[in-house]
């Protein structure tokens, strides 16, 4: 047994002897990890390939174990190559910005002209793109807020623009309309606030709207409930809810509130709950909320009252559009007194209209104009360094010339530039 193995590990040393010189030219680090672990496996292969096959297998394992030790071999060096590389780039570009520290150093009025004039293109630039993105980019603050609409009449033939909702416009498509998932309309007022003594008689905003207003924009009591649709008909107690502002101020946050009441205008109004902090409506304030009555009998009405809906899941604008379409050709079939060539003299027409696109639709392009205004000063501060750097360069000729003679190359020359640069936009 002893005779028989012996070749065998004879030609196992032989094979961990060669493949350890050939080993030698992994780098150092590589070495040390990976050298001694795989010569063993590899002089196990030859072992194992030398007794199933005898000195061809043998030799076959061997020659595969020296192919695959010169590959890891390549794949190491060029590893250490790059990192080398990348070792070397860092340190030049970490000298670089030493040296241009240095410089600026040594000629402060031309690194504080040249930070000042960037400031000002940059700062500018990210002043006005921070006003951009609050008003136009970032969405308004409501659950899923593209689903939210604003229903507008036209009726051009009688120079009518632009009309809100009546009490039977707003009632009929709270009815009628499937592709809302809610509707609600609003109505903003002022009033005059008196309540329990102590409390400082003055005039407040008041937002009267019905039960769609909380669907609508995902609003949920702090306390006491939302208006329900019984709240809104003709003859209803009125009620209402507090704003978290004047929960505050005029009741101390005090959680017993609800079941209060409130004077307005001399009515007494019974506080059925408090809104959350934060709750507004777009371009509008308000202190209070009051059930808005709306009359099913007064017909098409008077058009006093925004109109708000929340699209239906699934639903997109067109499709919305085009039921609200239909609906108009309805309206004198919900509204006997209108006839239908009335509706067609005035050009009666209604539309849907995102919310965001309609708080911002006045000041979209200005805020673009503004926006384009400051990016062209940037522009101009940018150039005016750029002159900067130019005429500096052009008093550095000596240096360059020297550095040049030295050995540097264009890239590193570029590299000093590129960091004095980067160093007086940073600042």
């Amino acid at each position: 047994m002893t005779r028989s193995t012996e070749p065998h590990d004879r030609r196992a040393r032989r094979l961990l002897g060669a493949y350890r010189r050939l080993g030698a030219l992994l780098p150092a680090s590589a070495r040390r990890q990976m050298l001694e672990a795989a010569a063993l496996d590899a002089s196990e292969l030859v072992r194992r390939a030398s007794h199933r096959g005898g000195r061809g297998a043998a030799a076959a394992a061997a020659l595969r174990a020296m192919a695959d030790l010169a590959v890891r071999i390549g794949a190491e060096r060029a590893r250490e190559r790059r990192t080398r590389a990348g070792g070397e780039r860092m340190r030049a570009w970490t000298t670089a910005v030493r040296q241009a520290v240095r410089g600026l150093l040594r000629r402060p009025a031309y690194a504080t002209v040249a930070a000042l004039t960037l400031s000002l293109g940059i700062g500018a630039n990210v002043a006005i793109f921070a006003v951009v993105d609050g008003v136009l980019l970032q969405p308004l603050e409501y659950p899923d807020p593209d689903a939210i609409v604003l229903l507008e009449h036209h009726a051009p033939g009688l120079d009518l623009p632009t009309l809100p909702q009546s009490d039977g416009t707003a009632l009929m498509y709270a009815r009628e309309d499937s592709s809302f998932s809610a509707f609600t309309s609003l109505e903003t007022q002022g009033r005059n606030l008196a309540g329990e003594p102590g409390m400082d008689a003055r005039r407040i905003t008041v937002l009267a709207t019905n039960d769609g207003f909380f669907p609508v924009f995902g609003v949920r009591p702090a306390l006491g409930r939302a208006l329900v649709a019984a709240d809104s008909e003709v003859g209803a107690p009125p009620v209402g809810l507090l704003a978290d502002e004047l929960w505050t101020s005029d009741f101390a946050r005090d959680p017993a509130v609800v079941g209060r009441t409130l004077l307005l205008d001399g009515e007494a109004v019974e506080i059925v709950g408090v809104l959350p902090a934060g709750v507004r409506v777009p371009d509008e304030d308000f202190q209070a909320i009051v059930a808005l009555e709306l009359d099913p009998d007064e017909g098409f009405g008077s058009f006093s009252h925004s109109g708000l809906g929340r699209l239906a899941p699934g639903v997109d604008l067109s499709a919305a559009q085009a039921e609200i379409d239909a609906l108009q050709t309805r309206i004198p079939e919900f509204f006997p007194d209108v006839q239908e060539a009335l509706l067609e003299a005035a050009g009666w027409s209604a539309s849907l209209t995102p919310l965001k696109d309609e708080v911002v639709s006045e000041i979209r392009a200005t805020l673009w104009i503004l926006m384009g205004t400051v990016a062209l000063v940037f522009v101009i501060a940018a150039a005016n360094v750029a002159n900067l750097v130019l005429v500096r360069a052009e008093s550095r000729q000596r240096e360059t010339a020297v550095r040049t003679a030295l050995g540097a190359g264009r890239v590193d020359l570029l590299r000093t530039f590129v960091a004095e640069s980067g160093v007086l936009a940073v600042t």
